[in-house]
């Protein structure tokens, strides 16, 4: 049972924004599957209106992808308790507001608040950010516990290199500790062009429950104060720390 849980969840895990829809012989070729068992997920996604058919037998996720999504949006306690915050620092710094989280070896943009410019933000709420890159990542990483972080590596130790975070596991690490010794992190046009980061992460007991970012432009980036904005955003993650706790 378990293993053809997980072995769905593949099938789930191939559509993105890249490739929105696969024919049922193309999913079996991409994960190996015999066609007995490839047919078989796919029949039991599209009962459960996680996959719909289109035309000629090609497969695009379904209306219960939508429904769940809105039970998320309006539901989930962090973004019950967060939104309020994020919209008081959103208007204090003039900045978007971002929340992040981490699950399993993906980082989701959980909450965005739009600030007085009109940015194009690749990685908005709901997309799969870059493990390695942006402020938002790199102010949750050096957080996580050390077995995670060994796997997330071993996993990705070619994209680790690329960000700049290190040729080697000690390497990688000791980039990680730098940052989170900072207690911060600043970053500028790793994910877009011209558009600056700065992301805290949010503890509860020592444990990171996420982080939030201020991206702004580089004009801006000449008149506004890190320190400043720093000052604010520990406000608004102790509120939002105190918020996620109580909720539990």
């Amino acid at each position: 049972m378990t293993t053809s849980l997980s072995k769905m969840l593949m099938v789930m895990d191939l559509f993105d924004e890249h490739q929105a829809s696969w024919t049922a012989d193309a999913i079996c070729e991409r994960l190996q599957l015999s066609p007995s068992s490839g047919y078989r997920y796919i029949r039991e996604l599209a009962a459960a209106g996680l996959l719909t058919r289109l035309s000629k037998g090609t497969y695009a996720l379904g209306p219960r992808i939508i429904e769940l999504e809105y039970v998320m949006r309006t539901s989930d306690p962090v973004a019950k308790v967060g939104l309020s915050i994020l919209r008081r620092l959103s208007e204090v710094t003039g900045c978007d507001v971002l929340f992040s989280n981490i699950y399993g070896s993906h980082i989701i943009n959980v909450l965005h608040v739009r600030g007085i410019e009109s940015l194009e933000i690749t990685y908005t709420r709901g997309r799969q950010h870059p493990l390695f890159r942006g402020a938002a990542a790199k102010s949750i990483l050096p957080y996580l516990g050390r077995s995670q972080l060994v796997k997330i590596y071993n996993a990705n130790a070619l994209g680790a290199a690329e960000a700049g975070l290190g040729n080697d596991w000690l390497q990688f690490w000791r980039h990680l500790q730098a940052i989170k010794q900072q207690g911060f992190c600043a970053s500028h046009g790793e994910l877009d062009p011209g558009l600056h980061g700065l992301g805290v992460p949010v503890l509860l007991s020592g444990i990171v429950e996420g982080s939030v970012t201020l991206v702004y432009t580089s004009d801006r980036a000449k008149v506004l104060s890190v320190d400043g904005l720093l000052e604010q955003m520990r406000v608004a993650v102790s509120e939002l720390a105190q918020a996620i706790q109580a909720t539990r």
